[in-house]
């Protein structure tokens, strides 16, 4: 296969044999989903700044994955192109005989789901990431635009009732971080837990009462891989400009959580939110799947999964 030759070649060139036989029966690329697929938790954390020096410090930490913020920081994609690359850790793949990234690459594209810009997501995947996280999806309809947004078109969509993919094919630079064949990347390429070897994520961000009042119908959508509860923009929209003094959320803002977690739960969908160090505990015991946090929010997770 194209990615044991590639693999290969790698390992060869840093003097550490060959890839792990693992690496091509199965085992994800993106740890992300195999800890869902394990049923345990992942922990991740926001990324809002830039450059080589700055994104290099996460790559021994003990998250699971990162997402940059181009929502609402001025980073543009050529920037996290080149902090992709800070993020490979070659000596550390010769050492595993393993493709799977350390820390896994996720993007929040800038555009709300209504805007319905979906060059941004091509853009986002074609550099590399292993998925998309979407601000503000409100609706299903915005919900199959996003998942249609992260697909190639494929024969079996409209006979399996899938959102027809409308991502265009210039896969050679994700190819390449990847370090997989064009054959192998379209076959992982695709939004997980659509098929048995997807590797790509689509989260949206719930983030308004009209999103939690629709949560059934967006979770009803094929490709919602887990879904991401954002408390400042929800609590702002609830009419809260200002936090309770003490920490956690206004009570209404959690019944709302609360909500969402329990419909995420009857349709097996991970839930996450953002959670420090403090509070991690109770959302694990709550049922929430993954926590973007500090590392010190990692170590709970990590922990927690240790328990299962």
């Amino acid at each position: 296969m194209l990615t044991t030759t590639r693999a290969t070649i790698l390992l060869s060139i840093l003097g550490a044999g060959t890839v792990s036989t693992a690496q091509t029966k199965g085992q994800p690329l993106n740890k992300v989903v195999e800890l869902f697929q394990s049923g345990k938790a992942a922990s991740g954390g926001l990324i809002r700044g830039e450059g080589l020096d700055f994104i290099e410090q996460f790559v021994n930490t003990e998250l699971d994955f990162i997402v940059f913020d181009l929502e609402h920081r001025p980073t543009d994609y050529q920037a996290v192109r080149i902090m992709l690359q800070g993020l490979l850790d070659r000596a550390d793949i010769a050492r595993r005989g393993n493709l799977q990234p350390k820390v896994v690459p996720l993007i929040r594209i800038p555009a709300d789901a209504a805007e319905r810009t979906r060059f941004m997501t091509k853009q986002a995947l074609d550099l590399g990431a292993y998925g998309i996280v979407a601000p503000h999806i409100d609706t299903a309809e915005e919900m199959e635009a996003t998942v249609a947004a992260a697909r190639y078109p494929r024969s079996y969509d409209r006979e399996r009732g899938l959102p027809f993919g409308v991502r265009g094919v210039g896969p050679q630079v994700a190819m390449r971080y990847w370090g997989l064949g064009r054959t192998e990347y379209f076959q992982r390429a695709e939004v997980w837990p659509l098929a048995a070897d997807a590797e790509m994520l689509v989260i949206p961000m719930i983030e308004s009462r009209a999103g939690v009042e629709n949560i059934e119908k967006i979770l009803q959508v094929k490709g919602v891989s887990a879904v991401f509860l954002g408390p400042g923009d929800m609590s702002v929209n609830y009419g809260h400009l200002s936090m309770p003094a003490g920490g956690g959320l206004p009570a209404d803002v959690e019944a709302a959580f609360q909500k969402v977690l329990q419909a995420c739960k009857k349709a097996n969908v991970p839930c996450g939110t953002i959670s420090g160090a403090s509070t991690a505990d109770e959302r694990l015991r709550q049922g929430f799947r993954f926590l973007i946090g500090d590392d010190q929010t990692a170590k709970r997770v990590k922990s927690f999964n240790a328990s299962r």
